[in-house]
């Protein structure tokens, strides 16, 4: 069976306000577990994975609302839930 694979960007919010899931490298560039499991994501669909950080959830959450991004780290919460889709 062959994969669906894309030929398009996908956006990914990173949120920098838990260290432990992102942060900026000294190169200026996001790291941590989130950008590296939205790296794995793209190029599992044959996609470029294009990354926008925002300081806090609140920030991505809000972003959402702008369609600023397609996919997100985000820790469950009821509230948020208002608003967006967990997986």
């Amino acid at each position: 069976m062959s994969e669906a694979r894309c030929s398009t960007a996908l956006r990914f919010a990173i949120n920098l306000g838990n260290p432990v899931l992102a942060f900026i490298s000294p190169s200026g560039e996001p790291e941590g577990i989130s950008v590296a499991l939205a790296r794995r994501i793209a190029q599992a669909l044959g996609a470029e994975a294009q990354f926008t950080t925002y300081p806090t959830a609140g920030a991505v959450v809000a972003a959402a609302q702008a369609g600023e991004w397609d996919i997100a780290f985000l820790a469950r919460d009821p509230e948020r839930a208002q608003t967006l889709r967990f997986t």
